[in-house]
Parts: structure tokens; sequence; C-alpha cells
């Protein structure tokens, strides 16, 4: 189930706050009945617990949170070949949906250049004006050890204040997908 990407969307929801059933489905966009089908294979298999209710007229509103901060699965237990294969199953999905974004942004205008640093694609600012906000930059930089741990601990902490920031479904705004990579290597020319 962790590796299941239709338990993706619920398990961020449970990981990062105490949650509704109906918060998880509109987080998610699952119906209702769909959402209790999976936390209640979740709280079957241990993953969550019930951790609080809020009284009401009919029934009662029940929440729901991760048991844990973390979860671990070792790799003999997937169905992947190679790591890098497992990774790439479970960006594949972020990655359709944001090049789907991108096709949606409008017409032919991506700008596709060079830089000093890599290559980057961009949607054009005056498409990005009239349709949303969206950004693909993928880039080479030559890092010291302690420059790249530095990198990655803001990235972590971008992360950390991308979940504290995040609007409930039932506040005004808008979904959005974000994917931080840092790896060492070169983008092949």
């Amino acid at each position: 189930m962790l590796l299941d990407s239709n338990y993706a969307g619920l398990l961020s929801c449970l990981l990062t706050r105490e949650s509704s059933a109906s918060e998880i489905a509109g987080h998610t966009g699952q119906n209702l009945q769909q959402t209790h089908h999976k936390l209640t294979r979740l709280l079957q298999a241990g993953l969550i617990v019930q951790s609080g209710v809020q009284p009401r007229k009919g029934r009662p509103i029940k929440f729901y949170r991760a048991i844990a901060d973390e979860y671990r699965i070792p790799f003999e237990l997937t169905d992947a070949a190679t790591l890098g294969e497992l990774i790439q199953m479970e960006h594949s999905p972020l990655l359709r949906s944001h090049y789907a974004a991108l096709s949606r942004a409008g017409g032919q205008d991506l700008r596709l250049f060079r830089c000093e640093d890599g290559m980057a694609l961009k949607v054009d600012d005056e498409v990005k004006q009239a349709r949303g906000i969206s950004h693909s930059v993928f880039l080479n930089y030559r890092l010291s050890d302690e420059k790249a741990r530095e990198l990655e601990k803001r990235l972590q902490e971008l992360a950390g204040w991308l979940s504290k920031a995040s609007v409930g479904p039932a506040e005004e705004g808008k979904d959005y997908l974000l994917g931080l990579l840092l790896s060492e290597g070169r983008l092949n020319s």
C-alpha cells in the first residue's frame, strides 16, 4: 500500500496533519466512499490510527493520522529490479501530471533554452499570466560537498514550509505539484 499511487495523496495528508475523511476526499479529489475504503484498509494494515472524534448531529466526524512520521520500505519487497527503477516508478505520476499542466498552459508558447548551467523549459510569460503558474527547469551546478548539503537542507526546509503553508480543502486555493530533485550527476549533452 505504501508504494501504491492510489494511496499517495491520502498518505500525504495523514503524514502532515490529522484529517477527516471528507477533508482527505477534498484534498485528493476522490469521492467519500473511495476515501473511506482506503482509510479502512490503512487502519487494518496498522499504518494509520483514528486520532479523534468530533460529535455532531448524526454520525460523529472521525479524524485520522499516520502512526509514524516516515515509513521505510525494504527494497526486496518491491517489484523493481533496481533502486533507480523504483524511484522512476514513484516519480512518473508526478512528472506526467507536470507535463500535462505545461501542455495545458497554452499553444506552442514554451521556451526551451540552454543557459549557463544547463537546459531550461519555461512557459512563455504571456501564457503564464493568462493560464496560471508553472515552471520547469533542469540545471547542472558544480557544488562543494558543504554547499550540496546546504542546498539539500534548504530544499527540505522549503518542503516543510510548503506543508505548513498548504491550505485545507475548505479554504480557497488551487492544487500545485512540486517535485524537488537533487542528485549528483550531469545532464547528458
